[in-house]
């Protein structure tokens, strides 16, 4: 005899229907109960502990939410403290405290946080006041929706619209029917100019649903198209024909993997991303021609960061090749007629990457990796292409990590002078612009805010005299016409070495001096100077006289 026939024959008391209940009711609540989806800038997040509402707030685990916010975290166990910062954000939390510190302001929770096996529970409140973010709950559909202050100012939306939205909750869109769903691109050269394209042509497909289709990638991205605003086409998928609303047809076949071929020509798919970092230097430059061997240059630089900062620069100036009704007679030359500098931090997310500038202002732009590699980037209307990074020389600003620098020349010019038996050599120098860290930036006063500009020099001292010298007395310094008094290195960046050089010992050493850059630009015919070198008996070798290399630039 089976159980199921047994307890169909049942009769239906209470107790039965009681039974039922517990089967079949309970387990189907407790399963609801446990079906909360979190949505981070409408991707989903996975958690190994499931949010929970206990006595009327809901409880998340700290870590997974988080990092999907890109909060860099801090677990200190002896105090059972979680510390989280993000610019200029920052919180922290003790397990069991009613409350907890945001921006060093005290605020109360809902519930203390809590440590359930090895993770952090905190309640879901807690998440908005200590990142920025707005947080909605929407019980009808048991989601979690919350959107990072970036992707607010990635759709263009105001506080209280996105507000509005989380809300309203999120639900991930179905499966396109028509296969096609996203960026398509296709690029091809164009060395000949005959389309003006600047050298590379996109053809380009962007399907917002299953109705909408652009063609025209706006230079500010795709993620706040609203095709009730904006201009979208629609667009049908049949008997292997993608037809637009604007008369033209193609032929299409979508292949494994999601990338597509239209009338032949192969398309990428490019899929959203999801806050990608970057590192290196990318450039892209344009080129016009003119009359008379002129042109007009263009050139815009990014310098990305995995810690999620950058730099950017661009110019645009007149070439001319050296021909007498346009040039200097003296050969290629350029004059810079614009130019710009900025610095913040940069937060790519699905196609769009948002760049928040240090003086508070921000600006979205297009954003996708045209190979699907960080060695080309497409931003707006721009292609940049990776530059090979030059190795920075390894002062203690580097080892230390006390900044980050963006070396802009260097030159190893190898000169060698002798005076009074001491040989100096000059093997190489790079000028770097330099962006102090926040943390160390009040070692640093009196540089101005327009940035500082390093020169390191690698030079070598060898003692062929008959005396031993005191080599940490060696002043070396930057001197230049357009400077009342010289710039005197930077001691306390140099590493130590033992101070006595003997008879037929060499050294090599780094020397840096540190400039600030709107000083730096005004500078010409530099030179970098040595000068009191003294035996250990306190004699000048150089007789109070400075002996000088050139680091004309």
């Amino acid at each position: 005899m089976s159980v199921a026939p047994s307890v169909v024959s049942w009769p239906k008391t209470g107790f039965s229907v009681l039974i039922l209940f517990l089967l079949f009711i309970v387990p189907s609540a407790v399963a609801a109960e446990e079906k909360i989806q979190v949505y981070v800038d409408r991707q989903p997040v996975v958690f190994s502990i499931q949010p929970k509402i206990q006595n009327g707030s809901t409880v998340v685990q700290l870590r997974p939410l988080f990092e999907a916010l890109d909060i860099k975290l801090d677990w200190n166990a002896s105090t059972k403290t979680v510390r989280g910062s993000k610019g200029n954000q920052s919180f922290s939390l003790v397990i069991d405290s009613p409350s907890a510190t945001v921006n060093g302001q005290r605020v109360t929770l809902d519930s203390p946080g809590r440590i359930a096996g090895s993770h952090t529970l905190v309640p879901l409140r807690f998440v908005g006041e200590a990142t920025g973010a707005a947080v909605g709950w929407n019980a009808e559909q048991r989601t979690i929706s919350i959107y990072s202050s970036e992707y607010q100012s990635i759709l263009g939306l105001t506080k209280e619209e996105a507000q509005r939205q989380v809300n309203q909750g999120y639900m991930p869109p179905a499966a396109s029917t028509s296969g096609l769903s996203g960026l398509y691109a296709h690029h091809s050269l164009d060395l000949l100019g005959s389309r003006s394209c600047g050298g590379v042509c996109w053809d380009i497909f962007f399907f917002v649903d299953d109705r909408h289709v652009i063609q025209e990638l706006p230079e500010t991205g795709v993620d706040r198209l609203d095709c009730a605003k904006d201009s979208c086409l629609t667009y049908e998928v049949k008997g292997g024909k993608l037809t637009l609303s604007n008369g033209e047809s193609y032929t299409l076949e979508i292949k494994p993997g999601g990338d597509a071929v239209i009338d032949g020509d192969d398309y990428t798919r490019h899929a959203p991303l999801g806050r990608t970092v970057l590192d290196g230097k990318y450039e892209a430059s344009g080129y016009t021609s003119a009359p008379g061997g002129t042109g007009l240059a263009r050139v815009s630089t990014y310098v990305f960061r995995p810690d999620g900062t950058f730099t950017d620069s661009n110019w645009t100036g007149v070439t001319a090749d050296g021909s007498e009704d346009g040039g200097s007679g003296s050969g290629v030359s350029s004059t810079i007629t614009s130019g710009s500098a900025a610095s913040g931090t940069y937060t790519i997310q699905g196609y769009t990457i948002l760049f928040r500038y240090k003086d508070g202002s921000s600006e979205s732009r297009m954003f996708f990796m045209p190979d699907k590699n960080d060695g080309m980037l497409r931003i707006g209307g721009g292609d940049y292409l990776l530059k090979e990074a030059i190795t920075p020389y390894q002062n203690l600003l580097v080892e230390q990590g006390l900044a980050y620098k963006e070396v802009l020349k260097e030159r190893t010019p190898d000169f060698k002078e002798s005076h009074n038996g001491i040989e100096l050599g000059l093997i190489g120098y790079q000028w770097a612009q330099v962006d102090i860290k926040t943390e160390h930036q009040q070692s640093f006063n009196g540089f101005g805010g327009k940035g500082i500009i390093e020169l390191t020099a690698k030079y070598t001292v060898k003692n062929n005299s008959s005396k031993s010298i005191h080599v940490n007395d060696i002043k070396i310094a930057v001197r230049s016409e357009a400077l009342t008094t010289s710039v005197l290195e930077t001691t306390d960046l140099r590493s130590s070495v033992k101070d006595e050089l003997k008879p037929g010992e060499s050294i090599e050493r780094l020397a840096v001096v540190l400039l600030p850059s709107d000083r730096f630009h005004l500078l010409t015919n530099m030179k970098l100077s040595f000068e009191n070198v003294v035996t250990m008996d306190g004699q000048d070798l150089f007789d109070g006289q400075w002996l000088g290399f050139s680091i004309f630039e």
